[in-house]
């Protein structure tokens, strides 16, 4: 009494945490791209300044001041370093798409792989299964010939043989599919662990 093999489709693909992380690096370099960009915006600031100059404590209108200030800070001859810095930005947020893409394609290429290894696995199993029947049938034709002497010993030998190893078959082609099942469990991400 096996337990039965779970079907292929039970399994669906998580979040990768190798995903997770490339997706997290994209937003970091965005943000980035985006501080770059800010580099060509005027900064403005402004500042008041508001005071006595009284001494002994004595405040009257004559000794009260105020003081205030703009300020206006634009890196116009910046030598193109903000283009280049721009451009280098780009250039780190494309590859690393190009990078996100390439993980995926071979998550998705690892995962395709374990699930056909698992329905080849499935197959090879049911094909032990029907084996294993198929001798049981034999053998208990080939018992049935012997005890009425219609067989050699050697028939009713080979035949239990058959069933024997029919059965050794399936046993493997049982835990191979369970191994299988693991790998594209694996591939796909889809065993939950609880702590």
């Amino acid at each position: 009494n096996l337990q039965p093999l779970p079907e292929r489709d039970v399994l669906t693909a998580g979040k990768r945490e190798e995903l997770v992380k490339l997706g997290l690096a994209k937003k970091v370099d965005e943000h980035i791209l985006n501080l770059q960009k800010s580099a060509w915006i005027p900064k403005v600031g402004a500042q008041l300044n508001l005071g006595s100059q009284s001494s002994d404590f004595k405040f009257n209108s004559n000794t009260r001041y105020y003081l205030l200030g703009i300020s206006l800070d634009w890196h116009l001859f910046n030598g193109l370093r903000d283009v280049h810095r721009i451009k280098q930005a780009q250039v780190e947020l494309q590859a690393l798409n190009a990078q996100t893409q390439y993980v995926e394609n071979q998550l998705e290429l690892a995962a395709t792989a374990a699930g056909n290894s698992y329905t080849s696995a499935q197959a090879q199993y049911e094909s032990a299964r029907q084996q294993e029947q198929s001798s049981g049938e034999y053998f208990g034709l080939m018992n049935k010939k012997y005890k009425e002497g219609q067989a050699l010993y050697i028939e009713f030998l080979d035949a239990r043989n058959e069933t024997t190893l029919a059965s050794l078959q399936k046993s493997i082609s049982y835990f191979d599919a369970w191994i299988k099942y693991a790998e594209l469990e694996r591939a796909v991400a889809g065993a939950t662990i609880n702590p």
